[in-house]
């Protein structure tokens, strides 16, 4: 049974690291910004350590 807490666990810290970094920041932003964003590529954490806008 404490394998089971153990997976979903490790699959709830995965997911909560991936939207963490990988997701984009919305707030403020227009639909059209969001737009933009998402076709320059330059979306959540690592694009803006990448130098791009996100």
């Amino acid at each position: 049974m404490m394998g089971a807490f153990i997976l979903l666990g490790s699959a709830i810290l995965f997911v909560a690291l991936w939207s963490y970094l990988l997701m984009p920041e919305t707030k403020g932003l227009t639909p059209s910004q969001i737009e933009q964003m998402v076709l320059e590529g330059g979306i959540g954490i690592l694009a803006r350590k990448r130098g791009r806008r996100g």
